[in-house]
């Protein structure tokens, strides 16, 4: 395991990284697809301009690249900041014709490439066009007097992509044809040099019954293995509901979770964006750093605003219980808001910024690891500030549901607090790009419909390593009914149902829960239900068909 050249130049160790995003070992000699590392997240906006300068602003960060008429691109200007391993490219059009403007005029601004960073473009492309993928970009060379630059690019989600790229012939400050820059805001005496240090995981929001199809995507065609699921029943009220599951290179430098809504009587955070953004695409990008405190009070300090978590969230004696000892009292996380979870691995904390421009679409969290690798990174520390989609045993179900309840004000201050309808969600239109290159059985809207969704005490299904997706399952008995949880009344479903290869049971092909059995985690935890890797194998290891 070694450093990348951003991690070496942001003066990283492994050990550092182990704690802030959980890298682990891994053999990228055995992948067919392997990834390094995440190489930028690229953003439409209105203003790239300003969109940069806030950027060093308030989150601190370093303007190393810049392109645009001035350096004869006369389409958009682009502006490359870094802190730490974590690099955000901003474009915004200039010309009027410029495709840039009409893709914000869509979406806003937004994520439209999660670029990686990868040993072998080639290798890559023949990996992905062998099981299927839409090639936007064939492999081919940029080069400029720094050196040469390979690149390709395939389709995901939306009109989201992976920009695959293997810098290690070039010594330039970005890409070629982009000019180094420096940043000169003058910062205040006693400013941190940087606020964070990596990205630690990237949000994708699916429509209603794809988040499976796009779950066996990344399995197949990127080998990335399922680091953690939750579906509606265990993550749902009578109000607001989703379904989330966790994909993850094979050193877990790159995550992916993805989600998708589920039936509720109130449109939920993944329904208001899909909404606004008009489409599926990456809602919110977690980034790590070694002490969200001092993080936290600087960004306040620097104008940017975090979502609220009432004082009861920190008051409950279940909570301390659950969470034991962290590196900081419980006063001081409620005095800044910051929310804590803890699992078998260890703790985290973390806590979520108000949407970053006028669509309630794209947000940012701070996350600070000791430990933990799994907790819920989509949506479930997120819940109990904003009143939203809560999976997490002890913060959406048992004494937190009223502290839930009580603040689910954003969303539904923006939607007039309508019920979720089907017109909620974006029409796929014929020929779109927002299905994968290769499909998969998926439960039907109106079948979907009839599932019941309602609060249980569910945790997170996560595998005991980077591999364990594809093994067999930890405890099946062969013609042993597969549970859920008995506080759960089973899925209701129209479809034809599919037999899972460890206990021979059939289910609907939309169901991701295996041979149950019960046990408790941690002190002070309510049972819950600890669910087989049949169905996720099934998944990791055949992907569309």
């Amino acid at each position: 395991m070694t450093l990348t050249p951003d991690e070496l130049k942001a003066d990283l160790s492994l050990e550092q990284l182990k704690e802030l995003v959980g890298l682990v070992e891994y053999d990228a000699s055995r992948d067919p697809f392997p990834v390094t590392a995440m190489d930028a997240i690229v953003f439409v906006v209105g203003n790239a301009t300003q969109t940069a300068g806030y950027y060093q602003l308030a989150l601190g960060m370093e303007l190393e690249a810049y392109r645009g008429p001035e350096t004869g691109h006369r389409e958009d200007k682009t502006y490359v900041l870094r802190s730490g391993s974590a690099r955000f490219v901003f474009t915004g059009g200039v010309t009027p014709d410029s495709p840039v403007l009409d893709h914000h005029r869509k979406h806003g601004d937004g994520v439209v490439d999660l670029a990686l960073e990868v040993p072998d473009v080639d290798r890559c492309i023949d990996h992905a066009r062998a099981m299927g993928a839409t090639i936007l970009e064939e492999p081919h060379d940029v080069s400029d007097e720094h050196g040469t630059v390979r690149t390709a690019a395939i389709a995901t989600y939306g009109e989201t992509r992976h920009t695959l790229v293997d810098r290690s012939r070039y010594s330039g400050p970005y890409l070629p044809g982009f000019e180094a820059r420096s940043t000169t805001v003058t910062r205040r005496e006693g400013h941190p040099k940087r606020l964070f240090q990596a990205v630690d995981h990237c949000v994708g929001n699916v429509e209603l019954g794809r988040m499976d199809e796009w779950v066996g995507f990344y399995n197949k065609v990127m080998g990335f293995t399922n680091m953690a699921e939750f579906i509606g029943d265990d993550i749902a009220t009578d109000y607001s509901a989703l379904m989330s599951k966790v994909v993850a290179s094979g050193n877990h430098r790159v995550k992916f979770p993805l989600n998708e809504p589920a039936i509720a009587k109130k449109k939920s955070q993944i329904d208001e964006y899909l909404e606004f953004y008009d489409g599926a695409g990456c809602q919110h990008i977690a980034l790590a750093t070694g002490d969200i405190l001092r993080t936290v009070d600087v960004l306040r300090d620097n104008g940017v605003e975090f979502l609220e978590t009432p004082d009861s969230y920190y008051d409950d004696p279940e909570l301390r219980a659950r969470i034991g000892q962290v590196r900081v009292p419980i006063e001081e996380l409620k005095k800044r808001k910051i929310l804590v979870d803890r699992d078998e691995d260890g703790y985290l904390l973390q806590i979520f910024t108000k949407p970053m421009g006028d669509r309630p679409t794209v947000f940012f969290e701070f996350i600070e690891r000791h430990g933990s690798l799994g907790s819920c990174p989509s949506a479930g520390a997120r819940a109990p500030a904003e009143g939203h989609d809560c999976p997490r045993g002890g913060a959406g179900s048992g004494p937190w549901r009223p502290t839930w309840r009580s603040c689910a004000r954003s969303t539904s201050a923006r939607s007039g607090s309508s019920p979720r309808t089907t017109s909620s969600r974006p029409r796929r239109r014929p020929g779109s790009r927002t299905s994968p290159p290769t499909s998969t059985p998926a439960t039907s809207a109106s079948a979907r419909a009839c599932a019941p969704v309602r609060a249980s005490s569910g945790r997170w299904r996560r595998p005991t390593s980077p591999t364990a997706a594809s093994r067999s399952p930890r405890s099946c008995t062969p013609g042993a009914s597969c549970a859920r949880s008995t506080r759960t009344p089973p899925r209701s479903t129209t479809t034809a149902s599919t037999t899972s290869r460890c206990c021979g049971t059939s289910r609907p092909p939309r169901a991701s829960s295996g041979c149950g059995r019960r046990r408790s985690r941690g002190s002070g935890s309510r049972s819950a239900v600890v669910r087989c890797t049949c169905w996720s194998a099934r998944t990791a290891s055949t992907g569309p068909s």
